[in-house]
């Protein structure tokens, strides 16, 4: 159980230590047209931040830009941002939008690509020479069919990079099969843009790729069952159930590109406590009665998957296994005088910490979030060569985020 618990909290020094911000050099431009050297505290961002953090002292005092206040902001080598004006193409109408947007760019050159990130899908954009910004035409549906949801996309942004990115050698077939991604995109104007000998700058993802670290506490009650066999502290084979009460702290480390993937440490305190009369028959002269004392520290460990993301809530899937380290728990049989209060008698057993899977269910609306979760069925006298006591439990679990 020892490397269990070192495994838990090296991955937890690991998920705090990346979700540290780090200090980049660069600069911004402001409203006013005025040029400030900085250094920024770059974090993972799935869309444009409604603001971007900064020093100018090394990091002794943080300050803050609004998004909407910046026309660039660049940190060294790493990210670059900039306001432009767009062209949007209405979508089923014969018409252009143009507004005011601030852009990340991905790659400068002769030909530029932008994308303007959101949580569900980026949108991308792009630039030749002095032109206008114009957006690349993408769209995709899904229509139910037979009771199964088909998925059409229009790729019209192929035959619209494949007019306007020309160059000899550059054909058709370099455009038919990209995809509207980062990869497939930034791929094709690197080509482009050493395709006509024009210098260009790469700017990496990497600010939108690194894990998010989130922290929420939890509180929430537990509904277990416990098998017991027969004389431990009943006298006959008993099943008891109950409520206990869960309290916690969930820290959460985001990683893939959508954000919908994370790892989860949440360590927690479960308590609850039940007791029983040992068998009538059994107890004609005396008072026996059996408790069970639960008490633990969790220690899970989990994977969670976002299948459903929107803008203010998220649907997820979670497994996963937790070490269960007892603090004093214990099976107890009493035994009285009949109508004493007096003790005559008592029989102590401890139980064995252990290690079991976890899967959950849950969703959450901003800050708040619910999971139902489920702990598979161990003996909580693992280490013993007596008959097994199972337990099992169900808990359903609130929370909110705190940072």
């Amino acid at each position: 159980m020892k490397y269990f618990l070192l495994i838990t909290f090296g991955i937890l020094f690991n998920v705090l230590a990346k979700g540290q911000y780090k200090l980049v050099p660069g600069y911004f431009i402001n409203a006013s047209q005025e040029k400030i050297e900085c250094e920024f505290s770059l974090r993972k961002w799935n869309v444009i931040p409604e603001y971007f953090e900064y020093t100018l002292d090394g990091g002794g005092n943080i300050d803050k830009i609004p998004s909407d206040s910046i026309i660039e902001l660049v940190a060294y080598e790493k990210v670059k941002y900039v306001r432009r004006e767009i062209v949007d193409y209405v979508q089923d109408l014969p018409m252009e939008e143009t507004t005011t947007v601030l852009l990340q760019v991905l790659i400068e050159g002769e030909a530029t690509l932008f994308v303007l990130p959101f949580e569900k899908e980026d949108r991308f954009y792009y630039q030749l020479g002095t032109d206008k910004v114009r957006m690349l035409i993408y769209s995709k549906s899904e229509k139910l069919v037979d009771r199964v949801y088909q998925t059409k996309a229009d790729y019209s942004f192929r035959s619209q990079l494949a007019g306007d990115l020309k160059c000899e050698g550059f054909g058709f077939e370099n455009f038919q099969s990209i995809e509207y991604s980062s990869r497939d995109l930034l791929k094709l104007f690197q080509d482009f843009n050493e395709c006509i000998s024009s210098d260009q700058s790469d700017f990496a993802v990497c600010v939108r790729t690194e894990r998010t670290f989130k922290g929420s506490i939890k509180a929430g009650i537990t509904n277990y069952q416990v098998d017991l066999p027969a004389g431990l502290i009943t006298y006959k084979d008993k099943s008891i159930s109950g409520i206990g009460w869960y309290i916690g702290l969930e820290l959460e480390a985001a990683f893939s590109k959508k954000n919908n993937w994370a790892v989860m440490i949440e360590p927690a305190f479960v308590r609850f406590n039940s007791t029983m009369p040992y068998g009538e028959f059994y107890t004609y002269h005396d008072d026996i009665e059996g408790t069970v004392d639960y008490k633990a520290l969790q220690f899970p460990i989990s994977f969670r998957h976002y299948f459903i993301t929107k803008p203010a809530w998220k649907l997820f899937g979670q497994a996963g296994a937790g070490y269960h380290m007892m603090i004093d728990s214990s099976f107890k049989r009493t035994t009285r005088a009949k109508g004493q209060s007096e003790v005559k008698y008592e029989k102590e057993g401890a139980m064995d910490s252990y290690v079991n899977p976890i899967v959950a269910i849950g969703g959450k609306y901003k800050k708040m979030g619910i999971e139902m979760r489920y702990e598979f069925k161990q003996d909580l006298l693992g280490m013993t060569d007596t008959d097994p006591v199972d337990f099992r439990a169900w808990n359903v679990v609130l929370s909110y985020r705190v940072f």
